[in-house]
């Protein structure tokens, strides 16, 4: 199947200034290429795998000790509390976790010293997730301002789109995040759903170490560690790395502009 190396970054900017909700025939083909490669990006998450969530705060103190949230106050939020997110929807809950305590901890984007609550999860039964973090390319849109080689070849193209959709996955969420740039994460996420998968795995913008975990069902999971228990921690130290903001701006209106 014939398809061009920026062919998310068009239907991106398509699902968010344009038509939300009514597919155009370039669109239906980007879904068609998601639809027949994704079946190479399928891995299993099984019983054995550990996934963290994390939660800012504590439910107090008792004997002299912090006490974490309990176990059932760590699960996804109902539907009436779940926000808006780079999955789901509001008011369509998402379980999200992470590979680690140091990721789910990292993804809170804490401050030193603050109590974050953590607990253990494992999934019911052997869940089938599409695996974005194994195509690693540099975002089309640093590539074009570093003027690197672009890809050209099927596979180099294929290889550059799911890179493109691991980094739209993994942008770090904020309150100031506009509603309408989590309609194209949201609306692949809900092609994978209807294809019949269970969730994402995407690396973590925040710990580079690290992967996220995002699942469409919030029912499939039980407490995972052995007492049954969530946990307190103290965040001891945060590292911060800076990159010049305008490469990748002016790298983004040259594309806008045909350059």
């Amino acid at each position: 199947m014939s398809i061009t190396y920026d062919a998310y970054q068009t239907f991106a900017d398509k699902v968010v200034n344009k038509s939300r909700f009514v597919l155009d025939e370039e669109s239906k083909k980007f879904r068609a290429f998601l639809q027949d490669s994704a079946r190479k990006r399928k891995r299993p998450v099984g019983q054995d795998q550990q996934l963290v969530r994390a939660r800012k705060g504590h439910a107090g103190i008792e004997n002299s000790f912090f006490q974490p949230y309990p176990i059932e106050q760590m699960l996804a939020p109902p539907p009436d509390k779940a926000s808006e997110g780079r999955i789901n929807p509001k008011g369509i809950p998402c379980f999200y976790a992470a590979d680690s305590i140091e990721t789910a901890v990292s993804e809170m984007r804490p401050w030193i010293g603050e109590l974050i609550s953590v607990a253990f999860f494992r999934p019911f039964a052997t869940l089938s997730a599409i695996d974005l973090t194994n195509d690693i390319e540099s975002p089309l849109a640093l590539k074009i301002c570093m003027r690197k080689e672009l890809p050209a070849s099927p596979a180099e193209i294929e290889t550059q789109l799911w890179s493109e959709l691991n980094h739209a996955f993994s942008q770090p969420v904020s309150n100031t995040t506009e509603v309408a740039e989590y309609a194209p994460t949201q609306i692949i996420s809900e092609w994978l759903k209807s294809w019949g998968y269970d969730g994402v795995v995407y690396k973590s913008s925040i710990h580079t170490d690290g992967k996220n975990y995002a699942f469409f069902n919030a029912n499939l999971f039980t407490e995972g560690n052995e007492a049954g228990m969530s946990q307190i921690h103290r965040v001891g130290t945060i590292k911060i790395k800076s990159e010049p903001a305008n490469t990748i701006l002016s790298a983004s209106n040259n594309r806008n502009n045909g350059k």
